[in-house]
């Protein structure tokens, strides 16, 4: 697959281990530590596991750490499993393309930890020509984020409706679900905040890369996960989902310097990473050129299960 943009590269890969035990924990500190040193940054290692934060990774079937996907947890394409009535969404009068399907029941419990419910199905959409990228507050209807609580009847594999575009129709990609710790993307406020100096930023950015791939020169695998730092390929965009949300316009930077912006800034640490999907090429994605779509949920929105207000967020190179 097209690999992003390197410098933008910042994502974990735990071993393919999906517990967080102690040892685990050690196991997975080892390797960081074999990293950091092999890239000269023992003296900000420490900063580095510190700001870490928990995440749950999604590995593909195929991938090193698939082994070999179907633990049901998540699928990314293909066909949605739907409970009985539900209705596909459409925007503008046309049908959303489906993006991925979570199993709730099937996560870590790390994922309800950050507020997941315990059990139901969470379905993600977008936009089947991909002409919305999340900073126009228009943009909203866009994307649809869809959670269906148990029910006694089995879910039934949904067909794509007819005016949904085949290059929009994606092929179903299984994908195991494994704990995992995220670091700031390189050349973002948060890496920043480390403290580097010198050549430090280039040999963090080679870090990453190496994280991200699960170990030294190894092949980038699609980055899909839930919750902790995502790869940023632009921008941080917490900001820009309370001021996008709340009726600012970011195309051309004018939403930025509005008078409201000031006062919103406020509410852009209740923003987390709900999903992030890389372009998957055993799916058919592709996100602008080579990109990911970002969705975002606020804290308060997760706990109450109100996922009608996430917002997406789509980034490329």
């Amino acid at each position: 697959m097209m690999k992003p943009f390197a410098i933008l590269s910042a994502v974990i890969l735990f071993a393919g281990c999906a517990s967080s035990d102690a040892s685990l924990d050690t196991a997975e500190k080892r390797r960081f530590l074999e990293l950091t040193r092999f890239h000269g940054l023992d003296a900000y290692s420490g900063a580095i596991w510190d700001t870490g934060l928990p995440s749950v990774r999604l590995h593909p079937a195929g991938s090193p750490g698939g082994a070999d996907a179907p633990d049901g947890a998540a699928t990314v394409g293909g066909k949605p499993r739907m409970p009985p009535g539900f209705e596909w969404p459409a925007w503008n009068g046309k049908s959303l393309s489906f993006i991925a399907q979570i199993d709730c029941s099937r996560l870590p419990p790390e994922a309800r930890d950050a507020g997941l419910p315990d059990d139901g199905m969470l379905y993600f959409f977008y936009d089947a020509e991909q002409g919305t990228w999340g900073f126009d507050p228009l943009d909203k209807g866009s994307w649809k984020v869809v959670y269906a609580a148990p029910t006694a009847e089995p879910l039934a594999e949904a067909e794509f409706p007819p005016d949904l575009p085949e290059y929009a129709r994606f092929a179903a990609t299984p994908m195991r679900a494994a704990v995992s710790r995220s670091f700031p993307s390189p050349f973002t406020a948060r890496s920043a905040g480390l403290g580097m100096a010198g050549d430090s930023d280039m040999d963090y950015l080679d870090f990453m890369d190496d994280w991200v791939a699960g170990g030294f020169s190894m092949e980038r695998q699609p980055v899909c996960r839930m919750f902790g730092y995502p790869d940023v390929i632009q921008n941080e965009m917490e900001l820009d989902c309370e001021l996008a949300s709340n009726g600012l316009y970011l195309g051309d930077g004018s939403g930025y310097a509005d008078p409201r912006a000031e006062a919103l800034e406020r509410g852009a640490g209740d923003w987390i990473l709900l999903l992030q999907v890389d372009s998957v090429d055993s799916s058919g994605m592709m996100w602008g050129d080579g990109g990911m779509l970002y969705f975002w949920i606020r804290r308060g929105d997760l706990k109450e299960k109100n996922f009608d207000d996430a917002w997406m967020i789509l980034q490329c190179g």
